[in-house]
């Protein structure tokens, strides 16, 4: 083009006219190109399951309620695991308290004689 300037074939504005068309046109194809890529990516996303939209990685509607349901239940099993594991520990401890309270049948103290014929008898006073 510079040639052709120099020549006197073509005018300096004309060719400063071409050079900006040259480069708008550049620009577009750079833009339709970045457009292109950026179709792929987001089909590709899509295909896996994650959708980009404005900028921000997003699931489907479904996979995060599926993800909060699973939370949930793992948190559910925990809770049950340790209401399980306390009212064993309730049991024991109950075991243990009637364990203690209940008294054998037999006397823990023995007189070391019983002598013959002694019998003891106490009269129980009603007070109503």
């Amino acid at each position: 083009m510079e040639q052709l300037v120099k020549s006197g074939l073509a005018s300096q504005i004309r060719t400063a006219e071409a050079f900006a068309t040259r480069e708008a046109t550049v620009t577009r194809c750079e833009m339709a190109s970045a457009k292109i890529e950026r179709f792929r990516i987001e089909r590709n996303a899509a295909l896996t399951g994650v959708f980009l939209r404005d900028g921000a990685n997003d699931v489907p509607y479904s996979q995060q309620q599926r993800d909060r349901l699973v939370l949930r239940r793992q948190e559910l099993e925990t809770e049950m695991l340790q209401q399980t594991s306390r009212q064993a520990q309730i049991f024991a401890e109950i075991t243990e308290s009637e364990a203690g309270s209940i008294k054998p049948a037999t006397p823990d103290v023995l007189l070391p004689c019983r002598p013959r014929g002694l019998v003891c008898s106490r009269q129980a006073l009603d007070q109503r």
